[in-house]
């Protein structure tokens, strides 16, 4: 509102992140919109950094599969290489085929680079989830997941709804559903108390919910 392109630029990225707040590809595209619209300025020369990702991201989001190529063209850039979101994203694509051949080796060797280059511990979360939840079987390493699972201790408050979600999956992959409704539930008293501060919390609510009805059914999730 104030005419900052940063403001701008980082709410796109902010909204394509999947990171404690939900992806919202259509304010993504606004934000980024504003971003392009606003008048340069001298100290913003950081930002080029940014603008690639922001662009892959939503290259990824729409409805266009035919845009997946391009995405990942700028994901490959060299100045990404030890950039672990980057890297994530990349990993990702590689283990669903979207813009690249399908490539279970170089998307498992993308996810441990991005941990290895990781500020905190999301990475990791990511990639667990992965190992659990892929829906293709040549990819999952259910226990793998659950030998590379770190302590609860190493995430914040904020984070422990993930945390929580991703390793109940993980327990219900290595069919311990006790754990995985314990933690489940713990994940889901978490995104209630979340819920409270940021209201936006509520478009993982339906999903939480399904994965405990699962779980309670002795049934392991598995993403589409």
């Amino acid at each position: 509102e104030e005419g900052s392109k940063t403001a701008a630029l980082m709410l796109a990225f902010i909204y394509l992140s999947d990171f404690q707040v939900p992806i919202n590809v259509d304010k993504a595209i606004l934000y980024y919109d504003v971003f392009q619209t606003l008048d340069p300025n001298y100290y913003d020369q950081y930002l080029d950094y940014f603008i690639p990702q922001v662009q892959a991201r939503i290259l990824l989001e729409d409805e266009n599969p035919s845009n997946d190529f391009k995405a990942t063209k700028l994901l490959r850039l060299t100045n990404y290489s030890r950039y672990a979101p980057s890297l994530r994203l990349l990993a990702k694509c590689y283990s669903f085929g979207l813009g690249v051949d399908k490539n279970y080796s170089i998307a498992h060797q993308l996810f441990e680079r991005s941990i290895e280059y990781e500020r905190n511990q999301y990475g990791r979360l990511n990639y667990i989830w992965w190992l659990a939840v892929h829906p293709d079987e040549g990819f999952r390493d259910e226990l793998k997941a659950l030998n590379i699972m770190n302590s609860l201790d190493e995430f914040d408050e904020e984070m422990l709804v993930i945390a929580y979600d991703n390793y109940a999956a993980v327990y219900a992959a290595n069919s311990q559903f006790d754990k995985a409704l314990e933690f489940q539930k713990k994940a889901l008293y978490q995104l209630d108390k979340g819920m409270i501060k940021y209201p936006i919390y509520k478009d993982w609510l339906n999903e939480y919910q399904a994965r405990l009805k699962s779980y309670q059914k002795q049934q392991a999730w598995l993403e589409k």
